[in-house]
């Protein structure tokens, strides 16, 4: 037989289709996949398999394989069997992608900041097809901690506020008697991620920002009363353990110490009590959001007490993990924890719970922001928490910042990637099983209209929104951010020593500046 690698130039996300001439009985084996690392198109990695069979009839023919979808780069070929000429016409992938307007954009003065944020919303777009998937090769699975980073990123640069409602309703559904959702959705399977269920809060919170859809938001406040309660009566002095047991996998990020892969059901789960860190500060940021929520559909009992038990379990959790002799905390503390851990996401999370003193917490976020500072570092999939831990003093960090995603996202465009891997060490992590497309990596979308625009809604639908835009990393920037009454326009430039900044808004929506800041000169105007 003969073999051939086809380069579809991007990755891409669709059905195998083929047209060929051959005889009866010829067969045509094809893998698509990501890379080429092996010479070849990496068809089967630890019992999954990329690859189909098709058995050719008579003569001239077209087949098209809509029972799956695949995504990849890369496409090989085996042809066998062959008695007569065979004749291959084309071979690809017909492309399955969400319909989408791409409303919202962004461009500045710098080049490569530009490649990655159009590269971030490719990826992002290859990541939606029934839901937000993790990725369109390996799983193509629904998971709490990914959908929101993805929404984020989509309320940008799409404008689209049902695709991720229905995302997060799919979430909710899974959720067990002990309050945590299944480990991705539409799902029945005993398996959970605790900190997961954390992040569908302040997802829930985030779409009621960007959307102001009240109506899907009341749908989860008697769901939020059943989670809150659940974990309310695991409490141990005000602070969540972490449960033991086959169902929980007390997973953090993809770094030394916070995968959780000490606690996978066929290891025996955890033997002693624990206290973790990063799940009771995402508990509080969790309350935080569920307080946001109730207060906005008027269940204000329900909302003071969400605060009132964030109060407690922050300073619960500063007093259990706080090491003043290490200026830092601390991420385990119990019986089963057999060695000292710190690491970026904990000092992140307990910068955004607010837990310090304004002089102990510039102290923690000048540590953070150093590439050197001890800690374990956090990777793609939770540098959301870093980035905006360091970006609430813009001014003083965003160039730490923005030259971090340049340096990161930058070196995956380096190695040639036209979407945004799940981990820097690309295919060759997970076994061989590295994804090359994942959602979490859109995160630059979201980041650059944000911060860099400035960009962020206030209120319920953007009905107040604020425009604070970063302006120490590049000359210019502008851009167009979607909300439900139209299109937010911001464009800046540093004009020596003032940055004139233009917005112009849809009428009904109000700018929240700062007229008193000497270096911007604001200049507003309502359109129709």
């Amino acid at each position: 037989g003969v073999y051939l690698i086809l380069d579809l130039e991007y990755e891409e996300c669709g059905f195998i289709d083929l047209k060929l001439d051959a005889a009866t009985g010829t067969v045509v084996d094809v893998a698509v996949g990501e890379h080429l690392a092996d010479g070849r198109v990496r068809a089967s990695v630890g019992g999954r398999n990329f690859a189909s069979r098709y058995i050719a009839r008579d003569g001239r023919q077209q087949f098209t394989h809509y029972p799956n979808r695949y995504a990849g780069r890369y496409i090989e070929l085996h042809i066998t069997q062959l008695t007569e000429p065979f004749t291959l016409y084309s071979a690809g992938l017909i492309p399955a992608e969400y319909p989408l307007k791409m409303q919202g954009g962004f461009s500045s003065s710098d080049l490569r900041m530009n490649q990655i944020f159009e590269v971030s919303r490719r990826t992002l777009h290859l990541c939606m097809h029934e839901h937000y998937e993790d990725c369109p090769w390996r799983e193509q699975a629904l998971y709490a901690n990914d959908s929101r980073i993805q929404a984020l990123a989509g309320y940008y640069v799409f404008g689209e506020v049902d695709f991720p409602r229905v995302s997060f309703d799919l979430l909710a559904r899974t959720t067990g008697d002990d309050g945590y959702q299944e480990l991705c959705a539409p799902m029945k399977f005993d398996f959970t991620i605790p900190s997961f269920s954390m992040s569908w809060f302040l997802a829930i919170a985030d779409h009621l920002r960007f959307s102001g859809d009240l109506d899907a938001t009341r749908r989860h406040v008697s769901r939020m009363h059943v989670m809150l309660d659940a974990y309310c009566s695991t409490l141990i002095d005000d602070l969540l353990p972490s449960l033991p047991g086959g169902r929980y996998w007390h997973f953090y990020d993809w770094a030394e110490g916070l995968d959780g892969t000490d606690i996978y059901p066929d290891q025996g789960g955890l033997t002693g009590q624990r206290f973790d860190a990063p799940l009771n500060f995402l508990f509080v940021l969790a309350l935080y959001a569920a307080a946001e929520v109730a207060e906005a559909c008027g269940e204000q009992g329900f909302a003071t007490e969400c605060r009132r038990q964030a109060t407690v379990t922050k300073r619960a959790a500063h007093l259990k993990f706080w090491r003043g002799t290490m200026q830092a905390y601390e991420t385990y503390v119990g019986e089963s924890v057999v060695a000292s851990h710190y690491c970026e996401l904990t000092q992140a999370l307990a910068l955004l719970c607010e837990t310090l003193d304004d002089n102990l917490a510039g102290m923690l976020r000048t540590r953070l922001a150093q590439p050197d500072n001890g800690w374990v570092s956090t990777t793609l999939s939770q540098s959301l928490y870093k980035f905006e831990a360091l970006l609430v003093d813009r001014d003083v960090f965003a160039p730490n910042v923005f030259g971090s995603v340049a340096a990161d996202w930058g070196f995956m465009l380096e190695q040639g990637a036209t979407s945004f891997w799940e981990t820097l060490k690309g295919e060759a992590d997970f076994d061989g099983a590295g994804s090359l497309c994942h959602g979490w990596s859109a995160l630059p979308a979201y980041l650059y209209p944000a911060w860099l625009l400035g960009v962020k809604p206030l209120k319920n639908g953007f009905k107040q929104f604020s425009v604070a835009p970063a302006v120490n990393i590049m000359d210019r920037a502008e851009g167009t951010v979607m909300t439900p009454s139209g299109a937010i326009q911001v464009q800046w430039e540093n004009l020596g020593a003032k940055t004139r900044v233009e917005i112009r808004h849809p009428k009904g929506l109000e700018p929240i500046i700062n007229r008193n800041d000497t270096r911007f000169e604001w200049v507003t105007q309502v359109t129709d």
